[in-house]
């Protein structure tokens, strides 16, 4: 029990210097839009994927942006389909509507910190599609994605290393471990975080409605 728990020790410690050399003190999305956070096994799926699926702009939805003004934070989610080559019960987007099929789908959830304090920086009273892109570039963020592999092949683990994962996990990776030796996304979260210029926009209006900013 001593030599797992040694072993766990120096596999911690390994993550957070390996990730600390390519990434600053505090994670964006802007580095994790880098093919650093995703390994090449993962990344050679996730082109499978899109092949099948398209990209991910193509495919997720967004879905809502939770506000917490007072703690400093939000809360953008996001539904995709899972990867399939044959005919399944999926997401439904007819008239803007959602059919969740939870055996099928899943969702990923970016968390934005310190936004509201990036924005006050910020001196006219208005919010723009370039001031979330901006304040995306700087302000930490936490990843959460609910598919098995961001759990069982160790992203929630390393992330969580980094003070970069919205819930806590201490399940390292074991059997995934060679093969996915440096992944810190899934294939979903990754897509969506490359992606992410498609969806600021929305983000964008969640925000100027929340805050009382959109044209009556």
């Amino acid at each position: 029990m001593k030599l797992k728990r040694y072993k766990r020790f120096f596999k911690e410690i390994w993550i957070k210097i390996n990730f600390k050399k390519i990434f600053a003190e505090e994670i964006t999305l802007q580095d994790l839009s880098t093919a650093a956070s995703i390994s090449s096994g993962t990344n050679k799926y996730r082109k499978i994927r899109n092949k099948i699926k398209g990209t991910e702009n193509k495919l997720a939805k967004y879905l809502e942006l939770q506000i917490n003004e007072q703690e400093d934070f939000v809360i953008a989610k996001f539904l995709t389909e899972g990867t399939h080559t044959f005919d399944v019960q999926t997401v439904t987007f007819d008239n803007g509507s959602v059919d969740k099929k939870d055996e099928n789908v899943y969702e990923i959830w970016l968390k934005i910190e310190q936004i509201f304090s990036y924005l006050k920086t910020n001196p006219k009273n208005e919010i723009t599609t370039q001031d979330i892109k901006d304040a995306l570039k700087v302000c930490p963020v936490r990843v959460h994605c609910n598919c098995y592999a961001f759990l069982y092949q160790g992203s929630q683990y390393r992330l969580d290393q980094l003070d970069a994962s919205i819930y806590h996990c201490d399940i390292p990776a074991t059997t995934w471990e060679k093969l996915r030796p440096d992944n810190l996304l899934c294939k979903h979260s990754y897509g969506v975080i490359r992606q992410i210029n498609f969806y600021i926009p929305q983000i964008t209006m969640s925000l100027k409605k929340y805050l009382g900013l959109t044209k009556k």
